[in-house]
């Protein structure tokens, strides 16, 4: 029968060894605790949310037929409407210039004694002048709000009216001459700009 004995020397070797697997395990333990913890948890998603960037559509239709007034007098008159329209979802303003030019290259400007006068819906004189200050008809094509700018909103039209007059008190200075009238319309958001 074999007996086992320690030597003194032994002992702490050993105990050491021990005291190492222990606190590996104690390590270890630990480490896998932490990893397995149970905890409540909750999440909500907010979700679906859009944007998009509204729209203006300004238009305006051409006279149909197209004024044509050949052989004017003196106290000749032709008018004619033009609807003006928002085809966006946005509010908008809007701005009308206008501008005679002679029709025959080379030709003397009739439209340097015409005078024009627009109108709205209501009859309210919107401007009233002769080629010597037209430019500027309705309101005006400067950023922001200008006096005389017309505001439409979504989807909505107005009807402008415009005549043309060859005034009474004319002389044979423009006799022969002819001009075509060019309206250009502006137009920019309300909101957010001024």
């Amino acid at each position: 029968m074999s007996t086992s004995t320690t030597t003194a020397a032994e002992q702490p070797t050993r105990r050491r060894r021990v005291v190492g697997l222990l606190a590996a395990g104690a390590v270890i333990a630990c480490a896998g605790a932490a990893g397995t913890s149970a905890l409540f948890t909750d999440q909500e998603v907010v979700s679906d949310n859009t944007f998009a960037a509204g729209t203006f559509d300004l238009t305006a239709n051409q006279p149909d037929p197209k004024i044509e007034l050949p052989n004017m007098l003196p106290g000749d008159s032709a008018d004619f409407d033009v609807v003006v329209g928002n085809g966006g979802t946005l509010e908008l303003r809007y701005s009308v210039e206008g501008a005679f030019s002679a029709i025959t290259e080379g030709g003397q400007n009739l439209g340097e004694t015409l005078d024009l006068e627009v109108t709205d819906a209501d009859g309210t004189v919107l401007f009233d002048g002769t080629a010597a200050s037209l430019t500027q008809l309705v309101g005006d094509k400067a950023e922001g709000p200008q006096a005389g700018d017309r505001v439409l909103g979504a989807a909505q039209t107005e009807t402008l009216n415009f005549k043309v007059t060859y005034p009474e008190d004319s002389d044979n200075t423009f006799a022969g001459a002819d001009a075509s009238l060019t309206l250009t319309l502006d137009a920019e958001q309300t909101a957010n700009n001024g």
